[in-house]
């Protein structure tokens, strides 16, 4: 096997491409594979509403100084910051942590000494403490050799076989076999027991200006201007959802729907970028938790009284939400108020966005799921030797394994996202939809309710699947 490693870097610089402004800084990452003496690199210049991610911990201040400030008047006065929740706990916010504790403002923050808080000296005091903008995690998945040689058993294959068209055919036919539960898709646990996939969640955070030895090598963070990119990926985070682009890619750069993913292929690896949807990360994952608390134990006037949330089953929690969110700090949190404070919370969360890097180094079973949904099924089966082939793994007819380019995964969430594997739903009709129920976009005879007859009638491929293009077209 090559010797592979893996060096990654945080930049912030000024670029221009076709959504950056000119002048105006945006937030890229930029990471390197190496082999040998050969290099490739991948640029992500991300940003949120056409504007850099930092800028964004502003914003969230802001919504915080307006909650606060109960009469509107741009000034924060001794009532009104009587306690406000504590910067050190608001950092934690996109994390999913969601009652900071609630401090006293240091009498310094009141800079001109005129008895009130400015939104310019609430924002100097905040900022010291907000980490905005984009946050670098990554790591390498387990197991991966194992995976690649229980995978090439379950195939009946060794490295260095020689193969064919047919013989891929038959084996992948064979691999389908080991479908132990019956949902017409292949889990890595099938192939090796015990295996969980990706079996990792990436913890290790690289930010600020700092450089660290890992597994994958050298990871670096510096502020500067990126060397010259072999891909270059844009991407554009706003409330209408998210805007792709391959940047690299003039002729063909295109926007592409937010449930789309790009993918960038070398001979030294084949990176994959997917961007989750905002509500999927962990942070509106436990927000959404919360609301539900508060629906669940507020009376029937939609308030909750800290006099009487003793003995309640959530207590702890409900005694540290309501002084968090009570803006009139008389005791009862109204619908109205957690409402608003929910807005200031979405505005935290959303103030980070991730860049996950998942390294599977040379593993087969990734290159052949290339819908990363974490299965491989009947449709991605037959396609096997084009993706070998595609991989250039096929050598004078043979399999050779260790020829595969390294499977990067990279995952961009607004917060730490809680589902790596692209996941999602079916597109199509509500019927079509609820008849996938392996969720691989096809509808196969047995998850077909209808006759065989109607079955054959609506497949115009004859495939043996109900596709979306079976069921739409003519």
């Amino acid at each position: 096997m090559k010797e592979v490693y893996l060096w990654m870097g945080l930049t912030l610089v000024t670029m221009l491409s076709g959504i950056v402004a000119a002048q105006e800084p945006a937030d890229s990452t930029v990471f390197e594979v190496h082999t040998g003496d050969h290099a490739e690199v991948w640029a992500l210049t991300i940003q949120a509403d056409g504007k850099p991610v930092a800028q964004r911990g502003s914003a969230a201040i802001s919504a915080l100084f307006d909650f606060y400030d109960l009469n509107r008047d741009q000034r924060l006065d001794e009532k009104e910051t009587e306690t406000v929740a504590s910067p050190a706990g608001l950092r934690q916010l996109p994390l999913g942590r969601l009652l900071p504790t609630m401090v006293k403002l240091p009498a310094g923050i009141d800079q001109d000494e005129d008895g009130q808080v400015s939104l310019e000296e609430f924002q100097v005091f905040y900022e010291a403490f907000t980490q905005a903008g984009l946050w670098l995690t990554c790591d390498v998945t387990p197991r991966n050799a194992e995976m690649n040689a229980a995978l090439l058993r379950a195939l009946a294959i060794e490295p260095g076989d020689k193969v064919d068209q047919p013989q891929i055919a038959q084996s992948m036919t064979r691999l389908g076999k080991l479908d132990t539960n019956s949902d017409e898709l292949i889990s890595p646990g099938e192939i090796l027991t015990g295996h969980v996939y990706p079996g990792i969640t990436p913890t290790r955070l690289i930010s600020g200006s700092s450089s660290a030895m890992h597994s994958l090598g050298m990871f670096k963070t510096w502020t500067g201007t990126p060397m010259k990119c072999d891909h270059h990926w844009s991407i554009d985070l706003s409330a209408d959802g998210v805007k792709l682009l391959d940047a690299g890619n003039k002729r063909d750069g295109r926007d592409v729907p937010q449930a789309d993913a790009l993918t960038s292929f070398s001979t030294t690896a084949s990176a994959r970028l997917h961007v989750a949807a905002a509500d999927s990360s962990r942070a509106e994952s436990a927000l959404a938790d919360l609301v539900q608390q508060f629906a669940g134990s507020a009376g029937d006037d939609n308030q909750l009284k800290l006099s009487e949330v003793a003995g309640m089953q959530n207590q702890v929690d409900l005694e540290n939400l309501i002084p968090l969110a009570d803006r009139n700090r008389d005791g009862v949190l109204t619908a109205d108020e957690f409402a608003q404070w929910q807005e200031v919370a979405r505005a935290y969360i959303r103030s980070v966005v991730v860049v996950t890097i998942l390294d599977f180094e040379q593993n087969l079973f990734t290159a052949l799921d290339e819908n990363f949904d974490g299965s491989l099924s009947a449709q991605e089966l037959n396609n096997a030797w084009n993706v070998l082939q595609s991989a250039d793994v096929i050598q004078d007819d043979r399999l050779l394994p260790d020829r595969l380019p390294r499977q990067l995964r990279v995952v961009i969430s607004q917060g730490p996202c809680q589902q790596l594997l692209d996941q999602g739903a079916t597109e199509g009709p509500p019927w079509f939809q609820a008849m996938d129920r392996n969720r691989d976009g096809r509808i196969s005879r047995d998850e077909f309710p209808a006759s065989t007859e109607k079955f054959v009638s609506m497949d115009k491929d004859g495939d043996g699947f109900l596709s979306l293009e079976d069921v739409t077209l003519p």
